[in-house]
């Protein structure tokens, strides 16, 4: 009985504390997300899947409509989707087929079109798919000038400052409903379920929203969330069974990042000195 007591006596005590951390984290994710909603976009793109393998085309899919919600990262309106949302195709990977004594690869290839980027306010832009990292499951749109137009002011996630959680820290996610219910911007709360360390740091959580921020408690960023593969030779085919929900921290997707800026730069860079030699060319 005295036990029972004790142990009574003891929840009493610990039940304000847990209520108030409750609170705490609630009122860092109101927080978060009425400063960074608007960096939650959707991005859409027809893409044209070809699967190939013993030398040949094998089959050419039709062109389909995609769109996923990216994070833009950048003032410069540079945005991250993951690529698995992007282009499902690439959960299956290469696929290993038994020909007598030897082993041969198809393997399934997606190109964009027609890429844009929808802003908040339903601003829809122009945009390029300028780089992707399988292994991360990471790819990055840059938005496009069109003609004369200036690219509109973009609200960006810093990935510069990015934090830490351990496992069962409280965890912020942000993401964007689809058209259906108006592209409203939604936050859910969870906890980290574990903490991966090798091959390299990776976090487990309770996020099935792919391309977006998450951050601790505290309310820093944490990483984006991503699709994690198993390599070809560790999953059977055409099977789903090696694919986990990861988030990428902060850090990792900005240096990715960085390289995706200079890859768009200099693309730039080559189109503005095009254009001046068509002018030149026009000109004589």
């Amino acid at each position: 009985m005295k036990k029972v007591v004790a142990m009574a006596f003891l929840l009493s005590c610990l039940s304000p504390v847990v209520l108030a951390d409750e609170a705490s984290v609630i009122k860092a994710a109101k927080g978060v997300m009425s400063k960074y909603a608007d960096a939650l976009v959707w991005v859409s793109a027809v893409s044209k899947t070809e699967v190939s393998g013993l030398g040949v085309i094998l089959g050419s899919g039709n062109e389909q409509k995609v769109e996923v919600v990216g994070t833009v990262i950048d003032p410069s309106g540079l945005t991250v989707v993951s690529y698995t949302a992007l282009d499902p195709m690439s959960a299956i990977g290469n696929i290993s087929v038994q020909i007598g004594d030897n082993t041969q690869k198809i393997d399934p290839k997606s190109e964009f079109s027609d890429v844009k980027i929808t802003l908040a306010d339903g601003t829809e832009m122009d945009a390029k798919l300028v780089m992707k990292d399988i292994d991360l499951d990471l790819a990055f749109i840059m938005p496009e000038k069109s003609g004369d137009a200036k690219l509109p002011a973009f609200s960006c996630i810093p990935l510069d400052k990015g934090g830490k959680a351990e496992i069962l820290d409280s965890i912020i996610t942000l993401t964007r409903l689809g058209k259906l219910l108006d592209r409203q911007c939604s936050v859910a709360l969870s906890r980290i379920s574990a903490v991966v360390k090798k091959p390299r740091t990776f976090y487990c959580g309770g996020t099935d929203y792919e391309g977006t921020p998450v951050f601790t408690e505290n309310g820093e960023i944490l990483g984006i969330s991503t699709i994690r593969k198993a390599n070809s030779g560790d999953s059977a085919g055409m099977s789903l069974r090696g694919l986990q929900a990861v988030i990428v921290p902060a850090g990792d997707v900005m240096k990715i990042a960085k390289q995706a800026m200079e890859t768009a730069a200099e693309d730039t860079e080559k189109e503005d000195e095009n254009a001046v030699d068509k002018t030149a060319d026009t000109t004589d």
